[in-house]
């Protein structure tokens, strides 16, 4: 079995950047997504708007869920990054304490 070492605080701090930027990322696409719906209802007039629509809407729906998913996935890895840091502390303390000390 080959040994691992963690930074628990630089893991910790990492996770915490990660959640700020989904949560960052988060806010950026409603801003977004709320501008494009906006102007959404002007898009689609005409025959040449109607067949741009055909191809437009579709597209947008898929970024649309994607894009969403992103915010949720970085929280999500954020969460784990967390939780891995916890259960190494957690370990690596049952283990020192597990250790014979020494003069006894």
């Amino acid at each position: 079995m080959t040994s691992m070492e963690m930074d628990p605080s630089g893991t910790r701090s990492a996770a915490n950047g990660i959640a700020a930027a989904g949560s960052d990322f988060g806010g950026a696409w409603a801003a977004a997504q709320g501008t494009v719906t906006g102007l959404s209802g002007g898009l689609g007039q005409g025959l040449l708007g109607q067949a741009f629509m055909k191809g437009y809407r579709p597209a947008a729906e898929k970024l649309s869920q994607a894009a969403t998913r992103i915010s949720a996935g970085l929280k999500s890895a954020a969460e784990a990054g967390v939780g891995a840091t916890t259960d190494y502390e957690a370990g690596d303390h049952g283990a020192a304490a597990a250790m014979p000390k020494s003069g006894r």
